[in-house]
């Protein structure tokens, strides 16, 4: 399992399809009743994981972003600065939120 994770992070599509390969039945088993049983299982996982692969992409900010701009009317341009301004507005206060804890840290270890 960890070599899928570190694949899937790294972006490997050839050591994904690798695993993929390792992983599914040989042809011959795909002959008997259990051979197809495991191959439907598996097609049904993948089937379960690109569902879950979907929903964790459409809750992405960047999905989210090319969602909203693709439903706009007005200017992509002022859609983009005021969502700059948003993301400038958002660092502003963990700035002073990461100088607060900082300032509380330094008062506790004194």
């Amino acid at each position: 399992m960890m070599s899928i994770n570190q694949a899937y992070s790294d972006g490997d599509l050839d050591a994904l399809r690798d695993i993929e390969i390792q992983r599914c039945p040989a042809d011959k088993d795909n002959k008997t009743l259990t051979g197809l049983k495991l191959r439907l299982k598996n097609v049904l996982q993948k089937i379960e994981f690109a569902k879950l692969e979907a929903i964790r992409l459409r809750r992405s900010d960047l999905y989210k972003i090319k969602r909203k701009l693709l439903k706009s009317d007005r200017n992509v341009n002022e859609i983009l600065d005021e969502m700059a301004e948003t993301i400038k507005i958002e660092i502003n206060r963990k700035e002073i939120q990461l100088k607060q804890l900082t300032d509380q840290l330094h008062l506790v270890n004194e």
